[in-house]
């Protein structure tokens, strides 16, 4: 929605569709010059509720950008290999 937070603009992130449930994902990148190891999550995203939720995540990879990623469906998961910190 309109009222809700939102990532601050940033470059070299790694995103990740989830199909099922139509959530964008979007982690890292580089905010400022700075890396940083942010998950958002972009809920809803056909519907004009659409949100940005900030995920805390006990198991996130360190801050980094310029990564890869690949969308695991059978776990509903985002799976991020390589980067620069």
């Amino acid at each position: 929605g309109a009222d809700s937070p939102a990532p601050t603009p940033r470059t070299n992130v790694v995103t990740q569709y989830d199909r099922a449930h139509a959530r964008l994902f979007v982690f890292g990148g580089r905010v400022n010059g700075r890396v940083t190891d942010e998950l958002w999550a972009l809920t809803d995203l056909y519907a004009a509720s659409a949100q940005w939720t900030r995920l805390h995540c006990a198991d996130a990879p360190a801050p980094r950008a310029h990564a890869a990623s690949v969308w695991d469906d059978r776990t509903s998961s985002m799976l991020i290999v390589g980067g620069l910190d």
